[in-house]
């Protein structure tokens, strides 16, 4: 037979294959064509690309060697499987390094950037699964990082589509979807995909040794338990039997401690019957128990912050309602805006009400002193009554302040000073008149200057033996006596 004919056509299969998404039958396929022509360029490229497609980084990075070492029957298809070699080498780098950025970002600690790091965490993952679509790994790292953002539906639809994808690990997938609806808080449709899972299968899907394909029976049974006990506790909690429903919850408790988000459900269903019985006290720690399980339960806060208002602790009330803003789905956040608001008026007409009350009580007061003056009053007119009415009162009189006392300014008399031939009769008996200060001449000559002199100094100087004009007037410039 033609071995390069079979050759080609195996490898032409295997193409094809790969386009329908078959990469096991599409390997088995490049196997037999390198089988009967271990030389063949393309064959090798082929198992290659199948290779880079499954994830199977160590044999496609030989392959690739291979390829790039073999050469070509000329020049042109050397040169053609070296560039072939080059660009699938890039590409499983490439795939490795978003791989590990990925798992990088999904063990890391949770904290303030946990969901900006798992959306990153998505989107390397999206970029892997572009150049290999058939890894396994890959498709389970995304289903882990949409489980741990919160979008259980796309991580159940993508778990769904590997198991289609996946032949190998069908039985496997199935379970995990399964795992995924159950952690969903879906049991009835956990419960019927597990019937569907073939438990003599015990082998374990190949990227998750965790989840076994034998412990599908065991879960199974807790979700069968948990979905009865549920219903069963909301049949008693709409019928009124308030007591059986606290029951039936209880039961559902002891199902599965470490389903957090089953528990706290559970939690809340039993706080709302509790409050119906009128066991407030027990009601709030059954939802503080259940916001500690689930800090993403939204509806927890919200029946807390309702107990809170009830129990007159607004404030407390308003940052529950604030955290069922922040995480409920559409009903809870409407249900939470319309406490709000009624919060919010109520504590408006609190307001007002202890205005009116303050202006009461002001008022009141006003009138009490108005009564205990006139009261005092009436006493102080028994002990002094009033005079008859013919007396008339004279008011005081009004009070002026007293005029300051200023001391009595004394005229001391004034001396002509004449010159010494002047005759005594020449000069005047009375002294000429007080001039204004502001017409007092200055001293410019000694011949006629008035200089007032007291009465003492005027006597003394008739006294003493006539002197010189000029040694007059120089006493009397330097105030000597």
């Amino acid at each position: 037979p033609n071995t390069h004919a079979h050759t080609q056509l195996h490898c032409n299969r295997a193409a094809a294959l790969i386009k329908l998404g078959r990469v096991g039958e599409a390997r088995a396929a490049c196997i037999e064509s390198l089988r009967l022509e271990p030389t063949y360029g393309k064959a090798v490229a082929r198992a290659a690309q199948v290779e880079l497609l499954a994830g199977e980084w160590a044999l496609c990075r030989k392959l690739y060697e291979r390829l790039a070492w073999m050469g070509g029957s000329n020049a042109a298809a050397a040169q053609e499987n070296r560039e072939r070699a080059m660009a699938g080498l890039k590409q499983a780098s490439d795939a490795e390094g978003y791989i590990s950025s990925a798992e990088r970002l999904l063990r890391a600690e949770r904290g303030q950037t946990a969901i900006l790091d798992l959306d990153r965490a998505i989107l390397d993952l999206d970029r892997a699964l572009a150049l290999c679509p058939q890894c396994a790994r890959v498709r389970f790292l995304k289903v882990d990082a949409l489980a741990r953002s919160g979008n259980l539906k796309a991580a159940v639809d993508f778990a769904a589509e590997s198991a289609k994808a996946s032949a190998q690990d069908k039985s496997g997938w199935l379970a995990k979807q399964a795992k995924l609806l159950y952690d969903d808080m879906q049991f009835d449709k956990a419960a019927a995909l597990l019937r569907h899972v073939p438990t003599v299968d015990s082998l374990a899907l190949s990227v998750d040794p965790c989840l076994r394909v034998s412990e599908a029976p065991e879960l199974l049974l807790k979700a069968s338990k948990l979905h009865s006990t549920r219903e069963r506790g909301n049949e008693q909690f709409r019928a009124g039997h308030w007591a059986s429903a606290i029951q039936a919850y209880s039961d559902g408790l002891k199902v599965d401690p470490a389903h957090f988000r089953a528990n706290a459900v559970l939690l809340t269903n039993r706080a709302a019957a509790c409050r119906k019985a009128g066991l407030d006290d027990r009601a709030l720690a059954d939802l503080s128990e259940a916001i500690k399980r689930d800090k993403r339960y939204a509806k927890a806060y919200l029946r807390r912050a309702e107990l809170l208002a009830a129990r007159k602790q607004p404030s407390a009330a308003r940052t529950d309602l604030e955290h069922a803003l922040a995480r409920g789905s559409s009903d809870v956040r409407a249900a939470a805006h319309e406490m709000l608001s009624r919060l919010s008026r109520e504590r408006e007409i609190e307001r007002h009400e202890a205005e009116f009350k303050r202006q009461q009580q002001q008022q009141q007061q006003q009138q009490q002193q108005q009564r205990q003056q006139q009261e005092w009053g009436q006493e102080c007119l028994k002990h002094f009554p009033r005079s008859p009415p013919s007396a008339t009162l004279q008011p005081l009189p009004r009070w002026r302040p007293l005029p300051r006392w200023r001391p009595e300014r004394v005229e001391a008399p004034r001396c002509r000073i004449q010159p010494a031939d002047a005759s005594p009769s020449a000069r005047p008996s009375q002294p000429p008149p007080r001039r204004p200060a502001s017409a007092q001449p200055r001293l410019h000559h000694l011949s006629a200057v008035e200089v007032p002199v007291p009465a003492a100094q005027a006597q003394l100087s008739r006294s003493r033996p006539k002197e010189s004009p000029l040694c007059l007037g120089a006493r009397a410039v330097r105030g000597v006596r």
